[in-house]
């Protein structure tokens, strides 16, 4: 993973604009629509970067453990742990 800010958003149909579930990267930290994050540890697990975050947003703080998985050069996978097959594709769009 690239230690730059990059956008990542979920696309729908063509070209890359806003969608629920877009977030944006930067080195330790990782901002979606409702919650502002930041990487307390990330180990890399072959072609997977596993990923623990305190989270927090306008009603709680929370300890989120995901993974992501470079899937081609602008998309990567959200994967989640406990949750076989349950995973979420994203496009890398330019800020």
């Amino acid at each position: 993973m690239h230690e730059t800010a990059t956008s990542v958003r979920s696309r729908r149909g063509n070209g890359c604009r806003p969608a629920w579930g877009s977030f944006i990267v930067e080195a330790d930290r990782r901002r979606g629509k409702f919650t502002r994050c930041k990487i307390k540890t990330k180990k890399e697990d072959g072609d997977a970067v596993n990923i623990v975050a305190g989270c927090a947003s306008d009603i709680m703080l929370s300890n989120v453990q995901f993974s992501l998985k470079m899937l081609e050069p602008n998309k990567v996978s959200r994967i989640f742990p406990g949750i076989e097959g349950m995973t979420i594709s994203y496009y890398r769009c330019p800020i």
